[in-house]
């Protein structure tokens, strides 16, 4: 039945950089409407396209289904969204059509009707609903838990982890037996937690509970009454974020932070504010174990606040030494490609070899194949006797073709050079990239993140590794070229995630 009390409506954002007035727009219930540049909304922004945004709000459930049909990007809770891809956009969401123009999804509902649902509440869920309110954000992935007294408007955000942090186990087992081995980190932590509250903290929890993603209804409702007796025992106001999948909202990457951070408009005392966890990267010492990753300390890095572990925030310890990681994403190489004399007169195969993820497949795309090259792919292939019918056909018709694969070792290389030698071409080159391993990782992570697509096996960029032998002029080839990892991105926020920590130790 069709909430006829209930309006929703895009409520523009002040901008002192823009000169024109954004008008309020209201969303009609069930009604594709379209958004972009043009008079009828005030928006005269040149990044924005005339046609940029479908909506359609749904006023019964809340929500309103966007959907980018403009290619200027424009983005919902921090993240870019895709062309032609469906997004789900809650209540006090915030929008950006372009990154001058902001709204914020409102919805407004008469008294009358708000007295209505609420005497439709049965009086035990009423009593639960006083002290916590779950809800999962657009992708999906997050759950959110928030207890009433959840302040979006402090400034200063003490960010803690869960297992190890706030709370361990009972049992004194590494991970616990069930939903009920667990007891508060130590006797400090409630006073502790009381007395930021007082210094005007905003409390956040961030848990990665990956395994959540594929428990079954009952599992999870388990866990979920296991952090209400949690956030009970506590006693003070907490707002909960929990990743339960492999994407951009897992630590260290700062998908949650990010959200946090679109729920309080960006008023952030980022000075003053920290997070606490207990995945530091500590080495063995006495009678403390080694930390099993170093995933809270590069979340802490992300975000850019203090890190401290549970020993230093709530006993003052003094900080253990740590074993950092060796790859920095944000260090970049300002390195560019050599002089590859493309095309080649006459005719050429060029051989490709570098590691999964190593940027091969895009250099052939996009470097090669403009200046004319057919690209021959193992990947879409899949089996050698189609690559070599395809690589015969285009030295026979003396054209200029790239051999898309890893090719990591003489052997490899060795079955197409054959195969050239016996239609009697010589003109082959190696372009070989340069890409380390470590960088690889990363790529290969990030490239799942912003594709959504399933990544490469961690396996096969070692197995490259293990098997890789430097091509040299003696197998056969004119030259080897060496070819950098150069990046390049479809917008902003895809190079700001690229510089972030997207991985811990463990893969």
């Amino acid at each position: 039945m069709v909430d006829v009390n209930v309006k929703c409506y895009l409520v523009p954002k002040e901008s002192l950089s823009v000169e024109w007035m954004i008008k309020e727009i209201d969303l009609p219930n069930l009604q594709e409407i379209t958004i972009g540049r043009g008079k009828e909304y005030g928006i005269m922004d040149l990044a924005c396209s005339k046609e940029q945004l479908l909506l359609e709000a749904d006023t019964a459930a809340r929500m309103v289904k966007i959907r980018r049909v403009g290619r200027n990007p424009s983005i919902l809770a921090g993240f870019p969204l895709e062309q032609n891809q469906v997004y789900i956009a809650r209540e006090g969401m915030v929008l950006q059509i372009t990154p001058e123009i902001v709204y914020t999804v409102t919805f407004e509902a008469l008294q009358q009707n708000k007295r209505e649902n609420e005497e439709k509440i049965l009086p035990e869920v009423k009593k639960l609903a006083k002290k916590f309110t779950w809800s999962i954000i657009p992708s999906g992935t997050v759950i959110t838990c928030m207890t009433n007294e959840v302040n979006f408007s402090l400034r200063k955000i003490a960010g803690f982890d869960l297992d190890g942090t706030l709370i361990t186990t009972k049992s004194g087992h590494t991970f616990p037996s069930n939903d009920d081995d667990w007891k508060l980190w130590h006797s400090v932590v409630k006073n502790r937690l009381k007395t930021l509250v007082t210094e005007g903290y905003s409390l956040v929890l961030f848990t990665n509970q990956a395994q959540l993603e594929i428990s079954s209804t009952s599992r999870k409702e388990s866990f979920k009454k296991k952090i209400e007796n949690i956030m009970n025992a506590l006693d003070v106001p907490f707002m909960v974020l929990i990743a339960t999948a492999r994407d951009v909202f897992r630590k260290p990457a700062p998908g949650m932070w990010d959200y946090y951070i679109s729920k309080t408009q960006g008023k952030i005392d980022i000075n003053s504010s920290f997070y606490v966890g207990d995945a530091a990267g500590r080495v063995a010492e006495k009678q403390k174990k080694s930390d099993f990753d170093i995933t809270d300390r590069l979340f802490a890095r992300n975000i850019g606040v203090k890190f401290y572990t549970p020993d230093e925030f709530f006993l003052n310890e003094s900080p253990r030494t740590f074993k950092d990681v060796d790859f920095h994403p944000q260090e970049t190489s300002e390195e560019d490609y050599p002089e590859l004399y493309i095309p080649s007169k006459p005719s050429e195969l060029i051989v490709m070899v570098g590691s999964p993820a190593s940027g091969k497949s895009y250099f052939a795309r996009n470097i090669l194949k403009p200046k004319g090259y057919i690209i021959i792919s193992r990947d879409e292939l899949k089996v050698w006797t189609k690559c070599r019918d395809k690589i015969i056909s285009a030295i026979s018709n003396q054209q200029n073709v790239v051999y898309d694969a890893t090719n990591p070792d003489k052997e490899s290389r060795k079955t197409i050079l054959d195969v050239c030698l016996l239609k009697n071409f010589t003109n082959i080159r190696c372009f070989m990239m340069t890409t380390f391993e470590e960088r690889c990782v990363h790529n290969n992570r990030f490239r799942q993140l912003v594709n959504n697509s399933n990544p490469v096996p961690h396996t096969a960029i070692i197995t490259f590794g293990k098997r890789f032998e430097k091509p040299t002029l003696a197998e056969g080839f004119k030259s080897v070229v060496k070819i950098p990892f150069v990046p390049h991105f479809q917008c902003l926020e895809h190079e700001q995630l690229y510089k972030k920590y997207l991985l811990g130790r463990k893969k």
